[in-house]
């Protein structure tokens, strides 16, 4: 099954980070905005498995499976995911709701994708920004990851398998906010995004 490791590190500072991956030699791959949509029951079992079904525009049109797979800590998320392409969402969500399953939450990002040492395998280091702050999230084998934390001046066991969702729950509980699954960019923020994509 294909597996997918990674660790995500809060309060990042994007410009300092691009500035060591260029460093590093690094590859900047793309910067996209995302909308996700997730899928679930109306009880939520895969939330309760610890799965996710995300129907996701960016670039493209995809629709991925995540299930929880052996090898996880506090900094490492380790799961198996299921991806692939399709051509229409609204039709893709037809479909989704036709098998009983009800959109729960959207989430919104800015991702800037870049590949670390290529050569050897390579680790996606994803600067995104969320409606509540910058992240980086790290993909890759596990051995690459602590390497690359540390390549970047980062503390591996600093990073954190927690999904964006738990973070935004935790981020709302701090400043004693109602808690939202959602969390979506305004529209004049998002249009201000889809400008940094298009430039």
């Amino acid at each position: 099954m294909p597996t997918e490791t990674e660790t995500k590190f809060a309060g990042v500072d994007h410009d300092a980070l691009r500035r060591r991956l260029q460093a590093l030699g690094a590859r900047r791959v793309s910067l996209v905005f995302e909308d996700n949509a997730v899928w679930d029951t109306i009880d939520r079992k895969l939330r309760q498995k610890g799965q996710l079904l995300r129907l996701r525009q960016d670039d493209a049109i995809r629709l991925t499976f995540k299930t929880p797979a052996p090898g996880g800590t506090g900094q490492l998320k380790v799961v198996e995911e299921h991806e692939t392409q399709v051509e229409d969402a609204q039709a893709m969500g037809q479909v989704l709701a036709g098998l009983g399953l009800l959109e729960v939450f959207r989430y919104q990002k800015l991702r800037e994708t870049w590949v670390l040492d290529e050569e050897s395998g390579g680790v996606l280091c994803l600067l995104d920004r969320l409606p509540f702050g910058d992240f980086l999230e790290l993909e890759g084998p596990a051995e690459a990851l602590a390497q690359a934390c540390r390549a970047l001046g980062l503390d591996p066991l600093a990073g954190t398998s927690k999904t964006y969702h738990a973070l935004h729950q935790e981020h709302c509980a701090r400043l004693g906010l109602p808690a939202e699954d959602s969390f979506v960019f305004s529209e004049a923020q998002a249009r201000q995004l889809h400008a940094l994509v298009r430039d």
